[in-house]
């Protein structure tokens, strides 16, 4: 999923975008795909790198399947900045936030 959002400027996130396999697109379910499910608050603003004057949304991407689901916090010029995953069967959790930000010089 993230090798197709390279630049969200190209491609800007949207409510129900979904990205899926040719497979899953067939689906009337909409499991085992990758769909933006909500335009949430930033939770990013308060960590350290991220600039003062940032002020974009943040999206929750979601991809549920039977066995397990999981949801991938992403903000338009930042990146990920959370990952959780729960497994429906067992007791297994996990869950990352972003803690630092920092860029690459090219």
């Amino acid at each position: 999923m993230l090798k197709r959002i390279k630049d969200p400027s190209e491609t800007p996130l949207s409510l129900g975008q979904r990205f899926c396999e040719t497979a899953g697109l067939a689906r009337t379910d909409w499991m085992y795909c990758w769909i933006v499910e909500e335009e949430r608050t930033p939770t990013v603003k308060g960590v350290p790198g991220v600039p003062s004057m940032w002020d974009g949304p943040e999206y929750g991407i979601y991809r549920r399947t039977l066995p397990s689901h999981e949801v991938l916090g992403f903000a338009p010029g930042i990146g990920v900045t959370s990952y959780d995953f729960m497994q429906n069967s067992s007791v297994s959790e996990v869950q990352l936030k972003l803690v630092e930000f920092g860029r690459s010089k090219p």
